[in-house]
């Protein structure tokens, strides 16, 4: 038994010995990949802070990826994982190498001038969880590898991009701008009640189509939501109580009457429903919501604008636009002094705090 106890141990030594040496291997392997993909961007991207940085990446003698400081590249056990390179005046094809940089969780090419693709590859990227390519130049579709990621944050605003957007939505993100592309397709249903984390969501100035879901209502953490400038259609659904705080529905097709459970709303203090084809009276119940900027101008309203709308105790300016519908009687004489009424003629300006109010139709 003790000869064989022995053999076991002995065994066991050895297997350790392989372990680490493959792990070892694998490590350097890692570093390896990570300065391959930065000597890249460094050759190919040009961030301007890395213009004379004292040691390249390119090197190729670091025993860690952070073993030199280069700015914007943090590490954790010697990867890198947050590489913030924004507003870097980085030009050039986004820098498909990046995939290779296993560990990362954090990339930020905010405001640069990268063109090309976002690469199929980058779905490999497990552990990434903030993504921000936001006012670059990119074109194409988001890669179907991204259904692989969870990702927390992702803003791609003002590029080129297209097609689908649906692998985006997904349980974990609580962030999402995908405002002033070109994306299209429908919001899917099932895609958006699983969106329960979601805090902010911009899709406007698009080209989604189709109806807003009621599933909506189950993004309980949701305070900003903007879908305006797109071809939406059908009516206005419900949405979670309490939370929401930007409602930005302007500029759609969006038809039926302004629901008076918008009301529920308790935080609401920006609701835009300006240029759809609304009908119907302005519920008097929006008054309860305290909205500070309420436009809704450029639809069939009729009726007379709610008197409750003014009741509402704040030093903050206040705008309301119900130009361009047909609303009848007189302007409610009890809004706050001292009040500021726009014709929509001349360039004078508010005095503030102030209520700010557009009723007239411009010639």
């Amino acid at each position: 038994p003790c000869t064989l106890l022995s053999v076991v141990m002995m065994a066991a030594a050895e297997l350790l010995v392989v372990v680490c040496a493959l792990i070892g291997l694998c490590a350097a392997d890692g570093v390896k990949d990570d300065l391959a993909a930065l000597c890249d961007i460094k050759n190919y991207n040009a961030p301007q802070s890395w213009a004379k940085v004292e040691h390249s990446p390119c090197e190729g003698n670091w025993s860690s990826t952070c073993q030199y400081a280069l700015p914007g590249v943090q590490c954790e056990d010697g990867f890198a994982t947050h590489l913030i390179l924004a507003n870097e005046s980085m030009t050039g094809i986004f820098p498909e190498s990046l995939s290779n940089m296993a560990h990362m969780k954090y990339v930020n090419f905010y405001n640069n001038q990268l063109k090309g693709t976002i690469p199929e590859s980058l779905g490999n990227l497990n552990n990434l969880y903030w993504l921000d390519f936001a006012y670059n130049q990119l074109f194409g579709t988001i890669p179907a590898s991204f259904e692989q990621l969870a990702p927390e944050y992702v803003h791609l605003q003002g590029n080129y991009l297209s097609g689908p957007f649906d692998m985006l939505l997904t349980r974990n993100l609580y962030d999402l701008n995908l405002e002033a592309n070109s994306f299209n397709g429908t919001l899917s249903a099932s895609k958006i009640s699983g969106m329960t984390n979601a805090e902010k969501i911009n899709l406007g100035f698009n080209e989604i189509t189709g109806e807003i879901p009621d599933t909506f209502v189950k993004c309980t953490m949701l305070y900003e939501l903007k879908l305006h400038s797109n071809k939406l259609t059908g009516t206005i659904p419900t949405f979670p109580k309490y939370e929401v705080r930007i409602l930005d529905l302007s500029n759609n097709h969006l038809s039926g009457t302004i629901p008076s459970q918008l009301s529920y709303l308790t935080m609401l203090e920006q609701l835009q429903l300006a240029n759809n084809k609304l009908t119907g009276t302005i519920p008097e119940a929006l008054g309860t919501a305290h909205v500070l900027f309420l436009n809704v101008s450029g639809n069939a309203l009729t009726g007379r604008i709610p008197v409750a709308l003014f009741n509402i105790k704040t030093t903050r300016p206040l705008t309301y636009d119900f130009s361009h519908n047909q609303l009848t009687g007189e302007i409610p004489s009890e809004i706050r002094d001292p009040l500021y009424v726009d014709t929509l003629k001349g360039d004078q300006q508010p005095r503030s705090p102030t209520t700010r109010l557009f009723v007239f139709d411009a010639d």
